[in-house]
Parts: structure tokens; sequence; C-alpha cells
């Protein structure tokens, strides 16, 4: 393998919103590896050639990608490409000096990115339950000096860079992490969010009339993200709907009556989400769940 940078600091909003697509940092890590032409990286992706050619463009003119190379074969003219380095990262000074909306915009980007992922791989736990492959979630809080906080998540780096490549042995296969570090700061609408009640299912998840109706009455409103079925019960009206949801995000299939549907898909709009407050191995659920049963794991979890 030829040397390359250890590291590349992207510098503008520009080439982090570029980079911000699951197939174009496929393709980076490819390019890490090893020096590939537009041809090899669809073979290797299982996409069309025309398709993988404009990732691998938008990839060259942010600059994280350079020709190494162009021969003659078979009359053909081949171009290989190579990563310019194998970690790339965003220069503090980015984030700290872009207007709030841009950073908003591309903090919605990266977590689209986390989300299709994620759903991606859910649809395949669904299908091929019987892999029972692992899945984690977890949000966990560290104390530590600025200092600290950067020598750690620069190990947390390290320990992933041996198994960045593939090494071929049996069971091997691609695996995504996601990683985000930040410093704790209170949420800007924390008396408004106590009155929101959160609900994060893989499965199925299933709400009667009478639970959003007790949801009402206790002065609460739903925030939920649901990986699987969201079946709304029949006899739920579209202002109960309106009145006891305030978010809601479905990955998978929504059942309920086309004007109950109309109003909760005004509700899909992308907002700030809590991380889940737990770890756990992602398994799919079978039941359906009610709205107690999920104040009994909520309870458990605090």
């Amino acid at each position: 393998m030829s040397e390359i940078e250890d590291i590349q600091y992207l510098t503008t909003l520009n080439q982090v919103h570029t980079l911000a697509d699951p197939q174009r940092i496929r393709i980076l890590d490819r390019l890490v590896r090893e020096p590939m032409t537009v041809k090899m990286l669809g073979t290797d992706l299982g996409e069309p050639p025309a398709k993988v050619h404009y990732h691998v463009r938008e990839l060259e003119r942010i600059g994280v990608i350079h020709l190494v190379e162009a021969r003659m074969k078979g009359g053909v003219l081949e171009k290989y490409y190579r990563a310019v380095a194998r970690n790339v990262s965003v220069q503090e000074d980015l984030l700290r000096t872009s207007p709030p909306d841009e950073l908003e915009a591309l903090m919605h980007d990266f977590m689209q990115i986390v989300q299709r992922g994620l759903a991606a791989a859910m649809a395949y736990h669904q299908k091929h339950r019987e892999e029972n492959a692992p899945g984690y979630f977890s949000n966990e809080t560290v104390w530590s000096t600025p200092e600290e906080f950067r020598a750690l998540m620069e190990q947390q780096r390290k320990l992933l860079e041996p198994y960045q490549t593939p090494r071929g042995g049996p069971g091997e296969r691609e695996w995504t992490v996601n990683m985000i570090g930040h410093l704790a700061v209170p949420e800007p609408e924390a008396e408004e969010a106590k009155k929101i009640r959160r609900a994060f299912t893989l499965g199925a998840s299933g709400y009667s009339k009478k639970d959003l109706e007790a949801v009402v009455a206790e002065g609460y409103q739903l925030d939920l993200t649901i990986v699987g079925t969201c079946l709304i019960a029949n006899d739920v009206t579209a202002e109960l709907a309106d009145r006891a949801v305030v978010r809601l995000r479905v990955y998978g299939v929504l059942h309920a009556r086309p004007e109950v549907r109309a109003v909760l898909d005004q509700k899909q709009a992308p907002r700030e989400v809590r991380p889940v407050s737990s770890t756990s191995v992602i398994k799919p659920v079978q039941k359906v769940k009610t709205l107690r049963e999920h104040e009994k794991a909520d309870s458990r979890d605090q």
C-alpha cells in the first residue's frame, strides 16, 4: 500500500456536506485501502459505474481523493483514485465560526446518515433473525478536561484502526460504528421537555384511544421513535392524535386512518432528539407494546 497522510482536516462546510453521504463514505473507505478505478469500485459496491463515477467526481472536487495513476488497457484509459488520508476530521474552528443555521443543516445531514443506516440494518434483522447479529446503542456520560476528552476520542479512533481493513477471515462482515462526543449542556427547552414522554421502540408499537386520552389527561405529549411498525387504533381521532403526539418518526410502516396519518405526517419533521438512555442489544420486538408497557420500560432505565 502506498503511503498516504494519517489525517486530513475538512476546512469548509461544503466539504462536510458533500461527504455526508453513506455511499461516498464507503467509496472513501475503499480508497483508503488501495487505489481503485470507478469500475473496480462499482463491482465491489454492487453499483453501476455511472453512479459511482458521480460520487467519485464529487469526492475529488472537495479534495479528499485524487487521481494517482492513469494507464491504457485494451484501448481504455483506466484512472486509479486514492484517498488523500486514512482519516478525515472536521477542523474545530469550522464548527465554532460557522453560522448556526448552516451547522444545524450539517448535523441534520449527519443524523440522516445514521438513521438511514440504522433503518436498513433493522430491516435486515427482521428478514434474517436467525443470524442474531449484534447491534448496540449506548449513551454514556464522562467527566474529563477538554484535553483528556480529546485524548479519549483519539483512543477510540485508534482502537478501531486494526479493523478498518478487511482481513479475509471466516465470518468477517462489514459493520458501521457511529461515534458522537460533545459537551453536556442543558437543553434550551428544558422546562418544556419535562412535559414530553419519549419512547424508542424496535419492532412493533401500538397506541389505543385509551392510551392517548390518558396522555392528554396527564398533560403530557409523546415523542416517539419507532423502527418497525406503528399501529394507531381506528377509534383514535385526528384531534386526539394531534394533542397527544408532539413528534413521530417511523422507520418502517405506519398503520392509521387517513385523517390521523395526515396529522402525524406533519409531526415527522426533523427535530432535536435525545439519545437513547440505555445500552442494549438490538433484538426485534415480537408483540405490540402498549403505552403502559413503555412507561414500565422507561422506569427501569432511569
